[in-house]
């Protein structure tokens, strides 16, 4: 069995016990360990049981990349107690298929010969039993002669009748059936189907992509975490529900939003005591331009026309 302990800001989130031989940690539910923040891609890591009995981790070209105890890395072997660290959450890997066999190891160890050899003399003496006792033969027995039967008479044979005998009678001639007359059958009537209307174009929906940068982005420029701004209203704050995470002195749920609207994107305080920064100035609400920089508590953030 293999454990994996989530760990959001040194805090114990929960605890996975999972006996798959290949597993999914992302953003979507059904991951088998779903982490939901958009710092995580959807289908962020896989691991999987490779042909030697180890466990290998394979980043899934995440936007934020992984880490395993502190060093970004593509595919890596895991080992017992590994941190793996994906934008600010941490799971430790922990492998328990061992303890069994270990536990067995350590009785048989501390058994020592010592102690077999003192067992084997405290072991009480085995007990001698008595020689079986010898019967004497039993005395033989006569038995009276047998006795003659009178010859009996043979059976007399019985005659059976023959056999009766049926007339011969040839077999009868097969019945010879007309053949059945040719029905004709009045032709189709040709049947006129109504046009058919033109199919209607279906719409496609287009889908956010995690290996695609394309678009307006929020950089965490501390902690390099890149945030899309693929919806028309995204919410700031400390919160796990917010979809930007910021820390900070005052900063809570709901802190700040950035709106798409007019053709660019707005940032504005949500809170009546929320102080915002942009470019160093303090606003209430302020039209994002390339390259502009964010100040929100103890966060600072980049605005990216194209990513």
């Amino acid at each position: 069995m293999i454990r994996y302990t989530v760990y959001f800001n040194g805090e114990q989130v929960k605890v996975y016990d999972i006996e798959e031989p290949v597993i999914f940690i992302g953003r979507l539910p059904e991951n088998h360990i779903p982490i939901f923040n958009m710092g995580i891609s959807r289908r962020h890591v896989k691991i999987e049981l490779d042909a030697f009995g180890a466990y290998t981790l394979t980043d899934l070209n995440s936007l934020n990349g992984t880490l395993v105890n502190g060093k970004k890395v593509k595919k890596a072997t895991l080992a017992n107690g590994d941190k793996i660290t994906i934008g600010k959450y941490t799971i430790v890997y922990e492998d328990l298929r061992g303890e069994a066999a270990l536990h067995l190891e350590t009785i048989v160890a501390e058994f020592r010969p010592d102690d077999m050899q003192r067992a084997a003399q405290a072991a009480p003496p085995p007990q001698t039993l008595p020689p079986p006792q010898t019967l004497p033969p039993p005395a033989p027995q006569t038995l009276p002669p047998p006795q003659s039967l009178p010859p009996q008479a043979a059976a007399t044979p019985q005659t059976l009748p023959p056999p009766h005998s049926l007339p011969f009678q040839p077999p009868a001639a097969p019945q010879t059936l007309p053949p059945p007359a040719p029905q004709t059958l009045p032709p189709p009537a040709p049947q006129t189907l109504p046009p058919q209307a033109a199919a209607a174009p279906q719409a496609t929906d287009a889908s956010d992509d995690d290996e695609s940068i394309s678009g307006a982005v929020l950089i965490e420029t501390a902690g390099h975490i890149v945030y899309k701004l693929d919806h028309d209203y995204l919410t700031i704050g400390s919160d796990e529900a917010d979809d930007i995470y910021a820390a900070g002195f005052m900063v809570n749920k709901g802190f700040a939003a950035i709106e798409r609207r007019d053709g660019g994107f707005y940032i504005t305080a949500e809170k009546m005591m929320a102080k915002i920064k942009v470019n160093g100035k303090s606003v209430r609400t302020h039209r994002l331009e390339h390259r502009d920089r964010i100040e929100i508590g103890s966060n600072t953030f980049r605005f990216m026309e194209n990513g």
